[in-house]
């Protein structure tokens, strides 16, 4: 999508709208949060991971679009945006999932969801691993 796109997460509902620079912003969906902390995303803000590092993205998966999964990380102090090709089909995940990501050569090495009903604090996701 060209436009400036927010995820507004209040009032028990997560809306998505995009920036018009003649209308302002316009609404596109309004969802179910899936458990998203309040608040205001801003994917334009969204930093691209550096899929060339291990280094781990843990936090909420805020939006997914065809392109893109943004992902609130760092104690939902900024945003990632992890491309969707580095997801093996199966396992994109879904909004308001808790995850732990790691790359390994450019593609998803592993990804963990947090779970607190588990009886362990970390499960696979499936198609990976």
């Amino acid at each position: 999508m060209n436009h400036t796109v927010k995820v507004v997460v209040a009032n028990s509902s997560r809306q998505i709208d995009y920036y018009d620079s003649e209308r302002g912003w316009v609404n596109i969906a309004v969802e179910s949060p899936n458990g998203l902390a309040v608040g205001v995303y801003p994917l334009a803000e969204a930093s691209p991971v550096a899929r060339d590092t291990s280094m781990n993205y843990s936090g909420s998966i805020v939006h997914v679009d065809r392109d893109f999964v943004y992902q609130s990380v760092f104690n939902g102090r900024q945003l990632a945006k992890h491309d969707v090709a580095a997801f093996p089909r199966d396992a994109v995940p879904h909004v308001g999932e808790q995850l732990t990501l790691r790359y390994d050569q450019g593609q998803i090495l592993s990804a963990l969801r947090n779970d607190p009903s588990a009886p362990t604090s970390f499960r696979n996701l499936p198609g990976l691993g």
